[in-house]
């Protein structure tokens, strides 16, 4: 059972509501070698609540704060003292220091809270307050700050605040702090990526372990998903993979990069270091981490070398801890940020007469051949040039491509292989980015829609090529066996983009108006409009993010003209009768969505597909699947173009008699279950996409019987571990046929 406070204006009673079986409770057990940092510094205003208990009684074991002489100006801690016989909780306003006793020691759970503006502490265990005391240095907390973090588990071993001492083997199941009766952290026990740390459920960041291998999750300890990230270790301890930023230091530029190790650092460092971010040339300016020395600068353009060694000297294990490390040639300045805490800074010497003249800044990457390639996950980078941000990288993916995007600028830059050897950076946590669903082919063969064009049609086709050195290509469309009315999308034979309509024979336009434009692997959708409804006007469009190229045509006697072939897909076709394509005209792309209209009315649309192992096409309007073996694969997110959509399968009965049922299909791209609506109200079945539906009373009653109305909603698990789920899909009605009249004679 969870612990409950009640607040009442400025006094506050702990009301520890805890039974004998709190198993179910989630808490971080320390094995009592490491510690972990808050970030937090205490205020005067601050109120502190930590529920714990020990596992071990050992002397002078710290569960809260530190009291080595590092922290000067406002103390909070609580430590085992007196041979294990006592619990101590010490206050100190930097003067003075008061210490209160709660006799005993014991492996029980306890509440203990540090009120600084009304100078109480207390400890409760279940409902009993076994420390309550007011004396103290009454209200010499005022207008202080505390000048180190608030450490867990241990308390400081430097003054840099990233060693520990005196661990404690304790359970730690939360922990709370307000400033003026305001909630500003609280920290819950978590697993994030299998990792055992406390999430903050004001800010949202998390805070994890000197060595995260000194800790455990127990209870009911629930799972989040980490920030965003792109991963550089591809699957390996070192792989050569980094990221280029393209932009050139100078002796004005700041970086700060934010960063955690995928796996220990100190048995993995190859050959001797990792860089963290490095150019060079007209200015060095390097941070790596160093297997004998901990983490190094080079900077201000004059070759000097400088370790941070008394801050980080190569900790037992550090992965996963998130870290901040910052270069200012500006300011000439480098430090360490973690859990929200500048560790240690530095200052240097800069060479003003360096210019931006050298290589590119690169992300876990260093000049010195394929030696110190970082395996990191990166967070996030910010690049400031004389004071002002000028750019701010952030993971994302686009068209499946995992790299990050420059808020500043709307760049995109994906990873490096050092090796050559083609492959992409790993991602993870809640990274957003371009991942809608989609039908990726292999350029073997093509797809037939099955779709006849008319001279009333309109054709918007959502692809992206995955591979543009391709000269024949079809992405839509042939040219060769339709003589009616043909539209197509593909290539003009030089790997230039060229989209076509004739009819009969007479070509309309083309794309591009004039000059030429090389095909890429970016993300386009084109649009052909026939539109005869408009006096014959032929218009087409060729959309790429925000920029829109158009061109129109003139068609004449088209409103009744009907392609004798169906529109294919992924190639053009090869005989007469459509069964066969031709090879080298097939296209490796993936197509995220084609929409056909008639008069401006949808006709097909088509959405890709893949389940029981079926993959392929899925038209909403008519309930169809298209397939062609195994030449095609799904991929991408449970998304058609951001929004969550789900759809029920037309053609399904109305009409339902009692002892029958009919059946209900629900479908939406990537969905990976199902849950079912019956007049609003959830029911069982259907987890699958099919929904059994049986006679059953209720509803609205009409004159042919009950009529019931039926909702799907999609449940889609991302790559992330995210589960979403869709809007309702648009209601089925079906109609429970009433018995009739029955007699019974007696």
């Amino acid at each position: 059972m969870k612990k409950s406070l009640l607040i009442i204006g400025a006094t506050v009673m702990a009301i520890a509501t805890q039974t004998a079986n709190a198993a179910d409770d989630p808490y971080i057990e320390s094995d009592g070698t490491s510690g972990i940092s808050t970030g937090y510094r205490m205020k005067g205003t601050s109120r502190l609540e930590v529920d714990f208990a020990l596992t071990e009684q050992t002397e002078q074991a710290r569960i809260f704060g530190d009291d080595a002489g590092y922290e000067t100006s406002l103390k909070t801690i609580l430590y085992v003292s007196g041979g294990a016989t006592h619990f101590a909780m010490t206050t100190g306003n930097g003067t003075s220091t008061t210490t209160r006793y709660k006799a005993g020691t014991d492996t029980g759970r306890h509440t203990a809270i540090i009120d600084l503006p009304n100078d109480k502490v207390q400890m409760f265990t279940g409902d009993t307050a076994v420390l309550d005391t007011t004396t103290g240095v009454s209200g010499g907390f005022a207008g202080k700050e505390a000048n180190m973090p608030l450490p867990l588990f241990g308390r400081w071993g430097n003054a840099y605040a990233s060693k520990f001492l005196t661990h404690a083997k304790a359970r730690i199941y939360g922990v709370k702090i307000f400033e003026s009766g305001v909630l500003m952290r609280n920290f819950v026990p978590c697993l994030k990526d299998g990792v055992a740390c406390f999430k903050d459920l004001v800010g949202g960041g998390f805070i994890v372990g000197e060595n995260v291998a000194a800790f455990t999750a127990g209870g009911d300890a629930p799972t989040y998903i980490d920030d965003a990230y792109v991963s550089t270790a591809n699957n390996a301890v070192d792989g050569a993979l980094y990221i280029d930023t393209g932009y050139k230091v100078s002796d004005r530029t700041a970086v700060a990069l934010d960063y955690a190790f995928t796996v220990n650092a100190k048995d993995n460092l190859n050959p001797g270091y990792w860089s963290l971010f490095e150019c060079s040339g007209g200015v060095r300016f390097r941070i790596d981490f160093n297997k004998y020395a901990g983490l190094r600068y080079t900077a201000g353009g004059n070759g000097e070398v400088t370790t941070l060694s008394s801050a980080f000297d190569v900790p037992d294990d550090d992965k996963d801890v998130r870290r901040t490390v910052f270069l200012d040639n500006l300011n000439a300045s480098v430090g360490v940020v973690m859990s929200g805490y500048t560790n240690q800074t530095d200052t240097f010497t800069v060479n003003t007469a360096s210019q931006p003249n050298g290589t590119t800044l690169k992300l876990a990457s260093t000049a010195w051949g394929s030696d110190g390639y970082a395996a990191i996950k990166i967070y996030g980078c910010k690049i400031w040039e004389d004071g002002a941000l000028v750019r701010d990288f952030v993971p994302y993916v686009e068209n499946g491509i995992p790299g990050m995007r420059d808020r500043l600028t709307g760049a995109f830059i994906d990873g490096k292989d050092y090796s050559g050897g083609g492959n992409q950076l790993a991602y993870g946590g809640t990274i957003t980015g371009e991942r809608d669903a989609y039908l990726e082919s292999n350029g073997t063969t093509g797809l037939n829609t099955g779709c006849k064009i008319k001279g009333t049609s309109r054709i918007e086709f959502d692809f992206a090529l995955t591979e543009a050195e391709q000269t024949t290509l079809r992405i839509f469309g042939t040219d060769t066996q339709e003589s009616v009315l043909m539209t197509w999308l593909g290539t003009d034979g030089s790997g230039y983009w060229r989209m076509v309509a004739k009819a009969n024979s007479t070509e309309a336009g083309r794309y591009p108006p004039a000059t030429p434009t090389k095909c890429d692997t970016a993300r386009h959708t084109a649009i052909m409009s026939l539109d005869s409804a408009n006096g014959g006007t032929y218009d087409y469009r060729f959309v790429t993010g925000s920029t829109t190229n158009t061109m129109t045509g003139t068609f004449t006697n088209v409103e009744d003209l009907e392609a004798s072939m169906p529109l294919p897909i992924f190639a053009r076709y090869g005989n007469a009768e459509g069964t066969s394509f031709h090879s080298y005209t097939a296209t490796k792309a993936r197509l995220y969505s084609l929409r056909i209209y008639e008069s401006n009315a949808l006709m097909h649309e088509f959405l890709p597909y893949g389940r029981d192992g079926v993959v392929g096409l899925y038209d909403t309007v008519t309930g169809e699947i298209i397939s062609n073996g195994s030449s095609f694969t799904f991929g991408g997110m449970g998304q058609d173009h951001g929004q969550l959509k789900a759809y029920i399968k037309p053609g399904y009965s109305e009409r339902v008699n009692h002892g029958s049922s009919v059946p209900l299909t629900a479908y939406a791209p990537g969905a990976t279950s199902y849950r079912w609506l019956r007049d609003g109200q959830p029911i069982d079945g259907g987890t699958d996409g099919v929904l059994s539906v049986e006679w059953a009373r209720g509803g609205t009653k009409t004159a042919d019987g009950y009529v019931h109305t039926y909702q799907a909603i999609a449940v889609f698990n991302d790559f992330y571990g995210v589960s979403r789920e869709s809007e309702p899909t648009e209601a089925a009605t079906v109609t429970s046929v009433p018995f009739g009249m029955v007699i019974s004679v007696k």
